[in-house]
This record gives structure tokens, C-alpha cells and sequence, in this order.
């Protein structure tokens, strides 16, 4: 609520959740600073770089505007991943204007730590994520997966609670897209776009691809009203999922107060899937042309 009131009206409903966030801390008499960095891009080996959306990019500077933050509270680097040296270069031009004195070694320390947390995090998600594959697998069980941006299925408030009540409400055999990232990450988008640059987008039209590949897997589409890449990149999605004889249910979550209208569009979705009758993924339907 507090995000909604703060921010304007254009914003999409996960802007609205970081303006919130940020503003509940910032009013936390315990907390000295607050970390609010603009993620630009991920650099990759081959073309395009990985580009983050524009609220993502900005993210530090709209908080400053919005909340009317104070400066010498805030650390606001600029973020470019996959660039180590610009990487280091960044925080510690951050730092030195708060006045800390960092080293870059210091600084490749701790991201080099960040990462072998973040894996070993991603590795746990993972082998749920396997034992969960090889349930449904075993016993021939039709299962769902959610597809979207990581805020949107992970994020109760943000998707109305909607993961709950596809697993406990509904009974669905559910997981999010998340723990499965190791089995689509690997996955060539060369023949169905051309020059992808969203690094959420990326990750959405692959987990697509493999949820339309695989027999026993349906996908439930969570997005948010506001979100310019979603609308354009959900035909596409939809397309994939026709293409291998799949129906895909797309939930516009938006924050909603309860997840009760999602209820019996799921129950409805559940009963399509158990009446239709899947194929091999026609990768021929969905090439670019």
C-alpha cells in the first residue's frame, strides 16, 4: 500500500512494491544505509548483451526522486554484470563518494563470495526442482509451472498469493520457473527470435520451450498489466505452447487483494489440460522466418 501511494500511476506493479520496500526501510531508525543500485545489463560472450528493463536501470534514481531520499544514506552503483573490472569499478566510485575505503580487492572479494553463495543457493533450488521432475515423471502426473518474472512468482503480494493456491487450494502438482533454470538455461533461442535482449525475457521464452517439450509439464503464464515486454512477448509464448498442442493459462495477478477470480480460471485451465492431448514441440511452427 505504501508503494501504490508513493508512486505514480504508470508504474508497473513491481516498481510500485521496490518504492515500497525501499520506503519501509528507509523509516527504520536501525538502518544506516539503504543499497539501491541501477542494474543496466548483463554482458555476455556473444551478442546481444542482456539488457534490464528501464524502472531496473533507473532504479536508484526514481527511489532518490519519489521518496525524496537522502543521498548520503543511499549507495547507488551503477550495475553491469558480466564485466568484472567495470563491475568493481562502479561500487568502489560509490563507495568512495560515502566515504568508505574499500579496496578492489576487497570488492572482488566479496562479489567472488556473492557468487559461490548465489550457486550454492541455486543449487538447492535446483534439486528440489529435480525431485519434484522426478515425481511427476515416475508416476505419469500432469504437473504446472510457472512461468514469469522472478518478482511476480515468487513474490506473494505481488501474485496474490496465486503459487499457494495453485499447490494447497487447487492440489495442482506446481513449481515456479526458478527451480527448473538449470533444465531451459541451455536452450538456443537462435531459431524462434532474433536479437532477444531482455534478460527476464530471455529466461521466460526458454523456460516456454521446455515446458512445451516436455509431456508432462503446463504452463501457467503470471504476469502484471503494466509490464511493456510481457505484452509484447505473451503471443509468442502462446504460440510455442500451440505448437506443441498445449493450452497456457495467463493470469494478470496486478497485486489484487485476493486470488479468488484466479480460482476458478484455474479449475477451468485444469480441466482443458486433463482434455487435451499433447505432441513433440513442432519447432518448424514457431521458427522466424
Amino acid at each position: 500500500k505504501i508503494g501504490i501511494d508513493s508512486s505514480r500511476t504508470e508504474f508497473c506493479i513491481a516498481r510500485k512494491l521496490a518504492t515500497g520496500h525501499a520506503s519501509v526501510l528507509n523509516e527504520n531508525p536501525d538502518i544506516e544505509y539503504l543499497f539501491n543500485p541501477s542494474f543496466i545489463e548483463l554482458r555476455t560472450d556473444t551478442p546481444p548483451d542482456l539488457k534490464y528493463c528501464i524502472y531496473t536501470e533507473s532504479e536508484g534514481y526514481i527511489l532518490n526522486d519519489v521518496l525524496s531520499l537522502d543521498k548520503n544514506k543511499q549507495i547507488n552503483p551503477i550495475l553491469h554484470f558480466g564485466d568484472i573490472q567495470l563491475l568493481v569499478k562502479e561500487i568502489k566510485r560509490e563507495f568512495d563518494r560515502l566515504g568508505f575505503s574499500f579496496t578492489g580487492r576487497q570488492l572482488r572479494d566479496a562479489i567472488k563470495y556473492g557468487d559461490v553463495a548465489e550457486s550454492r543457493f541455486k543449487a538447492e533450488l535446483y534439486e528440489e526442482g529435480d525431485k519434484f521432475l522426478k515425481r511427476i515423471e515416475e508416476n505419469i502426473e500432469k504437473a504446472y509451472v510457472g512461468i514469469g518474472r522472478d518478482y511476480v512468482l515468487l513474490d506473494p503480494e505481488a501474485s496474490s498469493s496465486s503459487g499457494a493456491m495453485f499447490s494447497q487450494i487447487r492440489g495442482l502438482h506446481y513449481i515456479p520457473q526458478l527451480f527448473l533454470e538449470h533444465k531451459f538455461l541451455g536452450i538456443s533461442l537462435d531459431d524462434v527470435v532474433e536479437n532477444e535482449f531482455w534478460v527476464q525475457s530471455v529466461k521466460i521464452l526458454k523456460a516456454n520451450l521446455f515446458v512445451a517439450n516436455h509431456p508432462n509439464l503446463f504452463g501457467i503464464r503470471m504476469m502484471n498489466f503494466a509490464c511493456g515486454p510481457d505484452s509484447l512477448k505473451i503471443y509468442q509464448e502462446e504460440k510455442f505452447q500451440q505448437a506443441a498442442n498445449k493450452p497456457l493459462l495467463v493470469l494478470l495477478t496486478d497485486a489484487q487483494t485476493n486470488n479468488a477470480p484466479f480460482v476458478t480460471r484455474t479449475e477451468a485451465h485444469e480441466r482443458v489440460v486433463n482434455q487435451s492431448r499433447p505432441k513433440k514441440l513442432d519447432i518448424e511452427q514457431i521458427k522466424r522466418r
